[in-house]
C-alpha cells in the first residue's frame, strides 16, 4: 500500500493511537492547552529551533520549541514518527551518548507533541565557523565514538530492520533513501532486500522502456545484504549536533533511525 493510501485510510478510519508509557513525568507539566496557548500567542514561532521543515501537518509542522528555560516541545505525525521518543529514552539509558530526555507525550488526532529537555548551548553549523581547528576535529572525533558505538548497540530488538515502537513492534522506515514516503514495516531483514530489490527493477525497467537507455544490467549493483544490521541515526548533520555550554556533545533528532546495513 502506498504512503499517500495508507495515509488516507489512517485519517478516514482513525488508527490506534501509540503507547507512550516509557515517557518519563519528571519536567513540569506541560499540557495540550498550554502548547495552544504558546502558538496562538505567537510564541511558538518565536520560540522556534533550528530549521523549519515543510511536511504538511497543518498548523505546526515538524518542529522543535523551546517553551521554557528547561522544556522544548517537538510535534510530529504519531503514525510515521511515534518510535522517536522511545528510541531517545533507549539511548539516553542504555549508550554514553547524550541525548535529550523525554518527559512526556501529549497526542491530539495525529499528532504527537513530545516535552524534553533542552539544551542550552548552540548548534554545530553556528559554531563551526569560528572553531579552531582542535576545536572542529574535537568534535567530529566525538561523533566518530558515538557512531561507533551505535554499531555495537543491541537494542532490544535487534533483528528487525527499521525503527520499532514501545512495544517493540517494527513500524514504517523513514528516509531519503526509501524515496517520498515511509517504507515498510518489515518483518525481517530479507523483507528489506526483497523491497530494494524491487524498486531496482522498477528502476531499471523505467529506464530501458520508459527512457530507452542501453543498460548492462549485470553490472548494476544489488542491495547488499551480505553485513549485518547496526543501530543507525539516519540523520547526523551540523543541523543534528548541539554543544552545551560544557562543551559537551549532544546528537538530537532521532526520527531517521533504525537498524540498517553499515
Amino acid at each position: 500500500m502506498s504512503y499517500w493510501v495508507q495515509w488516507l485510510w489512517d485519517t478516514l478510519t482513525g488508527s490506534k493511537q501509540p503507547n507512550v508509557k516509557f515517557c518519563e513525568p519528571s519536567a513540569p507539566t506541560i499540557t495540550l492547552d498550554d502548547i495552544d496557548h504558546f502558538y496562538k500567542s505567537g510564541q511558538w514561532e518565536k520560540a522556534r529551533l533550528g530549521c523549519l521543515e515543510e511536511d504538511g501537518l497543518g498548523v505546526f509542522g515538524h518542529n522543535v520549541s523551546r517553551m521554557s528555560e528547561s522544556v522544548a516541545v517537538k510535534c510530529m505525525d504519531w503514525r510515521d514518527r511515534q518510535f522517536e521518543p522511545y528510541t531517545m529514552r533507549l539511548i539516553s539509558t542504555q549508550t554514553s551518548i547524550p541525548t535529550p530526555r523525554v518527559h512526556e507525550c501529549l497526542i491530539r488526532d495525529r499528532t504527537m507533541f513530545f516535552v524534553m529537555d533542552y539544551i542550552d548551548g548552540e548548534d554545530f553549523y553556528t559554531l563551526w565557523p569560528n572553531l579552531s581547528l582542535f576545536g572542529k576535529c574535537r568534535i567530529m572525533w566525538t561523533i566518530r565514538r558515538y557512531i561507533r558505538e551505535l554499531r555495537t548497540w543491541k537494542p532490544p530488538v535487534p533483528d528487525i530492520p527499521g525503527p520499532v515502537d514501545a512495544t517493540e513492534k517494527p513500524v514504517r522506515c523513514i528516509g531519503t533513501e526509501f524515496g517520498e514516503g515511509p517504507a515498510g514495516p518489515f518483518n525481517s531483514y530479507a523483507d528489506l532486500y526483497d523491497w530494494f530489490e524491487h524498486k531496482r527493477a522498477l528502476a531499471v525497467d523505467m529506464a530501458k522502456n520508459w527512457f530507452h537507455y542501453e543498460l548492462d544490467e549485470k553490472k548494476l549493483p544489488h542491495f547488499d545484504s551480505s553485513m549485518p544490521l547496526v543501530f543507525t541515526h539516519g540523520d547526523i548533520s551540523m543541523h543534528n549536533i548541539r554543544i552545551s555550554r560544557d562543551g559537551t556533545v549532544w546528537l538530537l533528532d532521532w526520527g531517521s533511525s533504525g537498524m540498517y546495513p553499515p
